[in-house]
């Protein structure tokens, strides 16, 4: 932190030392931009004032002393250039905005240039754009006035850097001469102070080397912060590693305790339907009507051990679900589904003989090996199997209509089943419509 903070001051420090060494220079370039701008609206409005279809009080066309902005408005409103004054605030703001572009930038020759010529095509843009200024470039006066636009970037590029060494040379003349002067009113001084070098310092060379030290320095604080941000990326990445590893065992372990309950829970089914039939082949029930396994319920609620009369019928077992439209007689709900557990079939195991909260499939036995199938009416059921139709209902029903949230579910034919080993294959699906 000790060391960012040091590495921040330096960098400022350099930074502020690189503009004092572009001031100098930058303050000659800016002169050299004003200038020629100021010759160029010259031409300009001398250019504007030739066009008599739109200006027709013009009194004369050429401006002899426009030297100043002041002139030049003057010029304007002398020869009723209307509108034009406006145009001296728009290429103000335009070069205004060409040196805040370029401010990050050294002020060099060719920058100038460049500044020059996007201003001159600026003020060809404006005198020209419209339906109602498109004739002036068919004027005979607007060859000289891009000729004057040329002129004036030409003039001042040359004499800029001569400029500015006369101005350096002469302050370093006055320098060098105060010295003499100070030198021979003090006795004790004998040798002559020798006058500065007449030569420009390399204020551009020293303005380059801090500006690559500055650029240096920046590489390094970012990239010592892409590290820092890196660590911490890849500490927060680990974490969340860990915790989805964590959830991930968390599952397995869930999902073994439902294998261990489901295990359980068939092995108690199957031990109730072997001493269920145990009870049934005992000497004692040898009075009773065997009743055709079609037909039979399961599970019935009557004891095993108590012997049923021949002509009595056993007392049919109690319906938890309203018998669905369409079923016949010989059909019974014998079992209760969640899901199309094995893709194209239920298995046998998981299966219910009595209704859940989530059991929306209802299985009608037909004999040993074949059922039929059918959503259940329940709407409970129904807005759970329309909360996600791609997991309860694509495997097993066909769509007659799309599904809707908050619709009701017709089943118009149900499927059809065939038992084979320990799995439910469906033969058929059922057809449903969403209402």
């Amino acid at each position: 932190m000790k060391n960012q903070t040091l590495l921040r001051l330096a960098l400022l420090f350099l930074m502020l030392v690189g503009r004092m060494a572009f001031a100098q220079s930058d303050s000659v370039s800016t002169q050299v931009v004003d200038d020629a701008a100021l010759r160029m609206l010259k031409a300009t409005v001398e250019f504007l004032a030739t066009d008599t279809q739109t200006f027709g009080k013009v009194k004369y066309t050429v401006c002899t002393d426009c030297q100043t902005e002041e002139r030049i408005l003057a010029f304007i409103g002398e020869n009723n250039l209307t509108n034009a004054s406006s145009l001296l605030a728009r290429v103000r703001q335009r070069k205004m905005e060409l040196l805040w572009e370029r401010s990050g930038q050294a002020l060099s020759e060719d920058v100038v240039t460049q500044i020059l010529e996007d201003l001159s095509q600026y003020l060809k843009t404006e005198v020209t754009k419209g339906r109602s200024r498109e004739h002036r470039m068919q004027l005979p006066t607007y060859p000289a006035f891009a000729e004057a636009l040329e002129q004036a970037i030409a003039q001042e590029n040359a004499p800029s850097s001569e400029l500015q060494v006369v101005d350096r040379l002469a302050s370093r003349r006055s320098v060098s001469d105060s010295v003499r002067s100070l030198s021979a009113d003090a006795p004790t001084i004998t040798a002559d102070v020798p006058a500065p070098s007449p030569e420009a310092f390399p204020y551009g060379m020293v303005a380059l080397g801090l500006a690559l030290f500055n650029l240096v320095v920046m590489g390094v604080l970012g990239w010592r912060q892409r590290q820092e941000g890196v660590q911490m990326a890849e500490g927060a990445l680990d974490e969340l590693t860990e915790r989805l590893v964590l959830l991930e065992n968390e599952r397995i372990q869930v999902m073994n305790r439902l294998r261990v309950a489901e295990h359980t829970l068939q092995i108690s089914r199957g031990h109730q339907l072997v001493s269920a039939e145990l009870a049934h082949a005992t000497p004692t029930s040898a009075m009773v009507q065997p009743v055709p396994a079609a037909t039979r319920p399961e599970p019935v609620s009557v004891p095993a051990a108590v012997p049923i009369p021949k002509a009595a019928s056993p007392a049919p077992a109690p319906r938890p679900e309203p018998r669905p439209m369409g079923s016949t007689a010989t059909q019974d709900v014998v079992m209760f589904g969640r899901t199309a557990d094995l893709g194209d079939g239920f298995s046998r195991f998981g299966l219910q003989s009595v209704p859940h909260r989530d059991t929306i499939f209802e299985i009608y036995r037909l004999d040993q090996t074949q059922a039929t199938y059918r959503i259940s009416e329940s709407s409970e059921l129904q807005r759970l199997a329309l909360s996600d139709p791609y997991s309860y209902l694509a495997n097993t029903c066909t769509y007659l209509t799309p599904p809707r949230p908050g619709s009701r579910i017709l089943t118009e034919h149900p499927g059809h089943l065939l038992l084979q080993g320990d799995k439910w294959v469906i033969t058929e699906k059922a057809q449903i419509s969403f209402l």
